[in-house]
């Protein structure tokens, strides 16, 4: 399976937000700042670049200190985003977790 970031143009603006935080896109002070949305069927990065990725292509989701890190599925690199702090990262880790989960298809013979 070939996971691919897609741009934001063509996804629908109506769906809620669940989830929006100030981050810091990448390990280096001058990468891309913006705004990391969560709706129930994407997670977005709005900044110079907007870009979105389907939960269902999460494979899984994890934080330390301020950094959140978003592994997909079939790709070697993960994304990261530099929350403003511990406490945020680790409020949008949970929900990004259980939008994940949400994501997955059910198991057979379930």
């Amino acid at each position: 399976m070939t996971t691919s970031l897609q741009t934001d143009g063509g996804l629908h603006h109506d769906e809620p937000c669940h989830f929006a935080t100030p981050v810091r896109f990448g390990r280096r002070r001058t990468d891309q700042v913006g705004h990391l949305v969560f709706t129930i069927a994407w997670l977005r990065f709005r900044g110079t670049v907007d870009f979105a990725v389907a939960w269902a292509e999460v494979e899984s989701v994890a934080h330390t200190g301020p950094d959140l890190v978003v592994s997909l599925h079939g790709a070697r690199r993960a994304l990261r985003f530099c929350c403003h702090s511990d406490h945020e990262a680790a409020r949008a880790s949970a929900m990004a977790i259980h939008l994940t989960a949400l994501a997955q298809p059910e198991p057979l013979g379930t």
